[in-house]
Formats: structure tokens, sequence, C-alpha cells
């Protein structure tokens, strides 16, 4: 993905985001973060030496790292307003 059409996702996706309630949001981020997961997958499997397989894993990882730091965020806020205990 190039940095123009990187930018254009972003706000759709935070105005998407926005609209849905907690619970959606957690279900939405962790669905999307096992989804990377399996992305993930397939770059190993292709295991060449070129540095755009390594390039490919770094980017999967830095955008695994904000989900799931924006999925610990939800959560705790979701513990906080509803007083449940979030595992």
């Amino acid at each position: 993905m190039n940095q123009t059409s990187e930018e254009g996702i972003k706000p759709a996706i935070k105005s998407a985001l926005s609209r849905l309630s907690l619970d959606r949001k957690l279900y939405v981020l962790s669905l999307l973060a096992h989804n990377l997961t399996v992305s993930g997958r397939g770059v190993y499997s292709e295991r060449s030496d070129d540095n755009e397989t390594t390039e490919k894993l770094y980017t999967l990882n830095e955008v695994q790292h904000r989900l799931s730091s924006q999925l610990m965020h939800i959560a705790s806020r979701w513990q906080c307003s509803t007083g449940r205990r979030v595992h």
C-alpha cells in the first residue's frame, strides 16, 4: 500500500470505528488482529531472502502492534464503564 492510499483509508476507518459501540469495536478490532496473523503466515510462507519480505513483515507487525494497543485501550475503558473485569 502506498502512502497516498494509506492516508485516505485511515480517516475512513477512524470514522467507521467511531460509530461503533465499545463491544462491537472490540469484536471488529479482534477480528482484524486475527486476520493480520493469517496474513503474516502468508508472508512467512514466501521465505525469500529479499528485503521486500522483510518490509512486509515489518509493516504487518507495526499495524498489529497499533491494533493490539487500541484493543487494550478499548477494553480498559469498557471495564471502567461497566465495572466488569476484562481478561
